[in-house]
């Protein structure tokens, strides 16, 4: 029976000998390594391809949740919405009642002011189970607003929607987005397209 002791190494040493291991080249750590070069390479990729992305802290728990990509230019991008952060009940309003279902909602408000507005919610990854509806109103008056929802151009689905307004005087906008939570099926987040055209 050999009395040799196994390295980390997997070099064979006399029993009671032992090598100094350097903390900073153990596997674990170069896989960490790994991470933190494979996540500024992406970095650096979406800063070439023309994408900023920013991870927001929002929601009625205040809990990371709301991820946003946006082209350069501003004019527009995603929201990947995680469906935990979207608030219960219909938000008291009217085109899209708790009593038919209208459960879920998230709302933001853009922070420029621009002359027209298009959200929607027509993307594959939002699956053909999903039932959302949108809101676009004035962001000083929630009663000029315009909602829409089962859009039949939405080619994945039409239970899916968009929502294209002009904003008066050039305001700001505020977007409410809702869906029917026994519609939501597998989904973990609702993926929501906005455009200024």
């Amino acid at each position: 029976m050999d009395r040799r002791a196994t390295s980390l190494s997997g070099e064979l040493r006399p029993k009671g000998e032992h090598k100094k291991t350097n903390l900073y080249m153990t596997s674990m750590n170069s896989k960490l390594s790994l991470v933190v070069k494979c996540a500024v390479l992406a970095g650096v990729a979406a800063g070439f391809t023309g994408c900023k992305c920013c991870q927001h802290k929002q929601g009625p728990t205040g809990n990371a949740g709301l991820f946003e990509v946006m082209s350069t230019d501003g004019n527009s991008g995603t929201l990947i919405i995680a469906a935990n952060i979207f608030q219960g009940n219909s938000g008291s309003q009217l085109c899209f009642p708790t009593s038919q279902g209208w459960d879920k909602y998230y709302s933001y408000t853009n922070a420029a002011n621009i002359p027209s507005v298009t959200v929607q919610t027509c993307d594959p990854i939002n699956g053909t189970t999903l039932e959302t509806g949108i809101v676009i109103q004035n962001a000083f008056n929630p009663n000029d607003k315009v909602c829409a929802t089962n859009t039949a151009a939405c080619t994945p689905s039409t239970k899916l929607t968009k929502d294209t307004r002009s904003t008066s005087n050039n305001t700001k906008y505020k977007a409410t987005i809702f869906y029917k939570s026994s519609t939501l099926g597998g989904l973990t987040n609702v993926t929501v397209n906005w455009s200024y055209p």
